[in-house]
């Protein structure tokens, strides 16, 4: 278990999975995950979160869906005052920003999943990659360094965190980076289900590529739990 810090929070080699409250209530049969990534690296400690996302399942009907918060929202952070969203993971951690949301939204969170660069690189990279289909096409030197052509592309790990990073490439900057990232949330987890339907037991890679990336604040058998569920919403 690693307890979360007041401030200083830097999680770029790594994920890390934590409950947000001390007991798992789900609420008539919801679970919400917040999902965060961080600008961490090479050693940053000034941790602003890069994206906020909520996953929702529903444990009955099995399906499922994804709130975006651009990270540049003012928002009243408990505590805190009136401030941007993406600094309370800063200032108190992934408990902070949950506490920011379900103060926002008056949803109950669950889950909280925190997302380094090269975590997520790697996550990608040993998944095989991620298969996107891209409208429009994205040129971004000066930027996250992402080019790609419109169409279907199958991305590593270096070009999806390249997508998932693009922001001034777009006329609408954050908004449409925000939109992009639950592109590629759902995107995985099409993968997943695409690889489960095929093979019943590749839950087990992926819970494997998982465990060997991810400090868990959770218990392995909760971890598995979870991971079944949204492989099948």
């Amino acid at each position: 278990v690693h307890p979360e810090r007041s401030s200083g929070w830097t999680t770029s080699r790594a994920i890390e999975v934590g409950r947000v409250h001390g007991r798992f209530q789900p609420i008539k049969g919801r679970i919400f995950v917040l999902v965060m990534g961080s600008d961490a690296r090479y050693g940053n400690k000034n941790t602003n979160a890069d994206a906020i996302h909520i996953a929702g399942i529903n444990t009955k009907t099995m399906r499922g869906g994804i709130l975006n918060f651009p990270r540049d929202s003012w928002v009243e952070i408990p505590g805190r005052g009136s401030a941007k969203i993406n600094t309370a993971l800063h200032a108190g951690g992934p408990r902070l920003v949950a506490r920011t949301l379900e103060k926002l939204t008056g949803i109950r969170l669950d889950y909280w999943v925190l997302v380094g660069f090269q975590g997520f690189e790697r996550i990608i990279r040993e998944l095989g990659g991620v298969t996107v289909k891209l409208r429009r096409p994205i040129n971004d030197p000066g930027g996250s360094g992402a080019n790609l052509r419109a169409g279907k592309h199958r991305l590593g790990g270096r070009a999806s965190l390249a997508y998932v990073r693009t922001r001034k490439a777009f006329k609408h900057g954050d908004i449409t980076r925000t939109t992009n990232q639950a592109r590629f949330l759902l995107a995985m987890l099409r993968e997943l289900r695409r690889d489960l339907e095929e093979h019943p037991t590749s839950l087990l890679r992926w819970m494997e590529v998982a465990r060997r990336n991810t400090r868990l604040n959770i218990s392995v058998r909760e971890m598995y739990r979870l991971a079944l569920l949204t492989s099948q919403a």
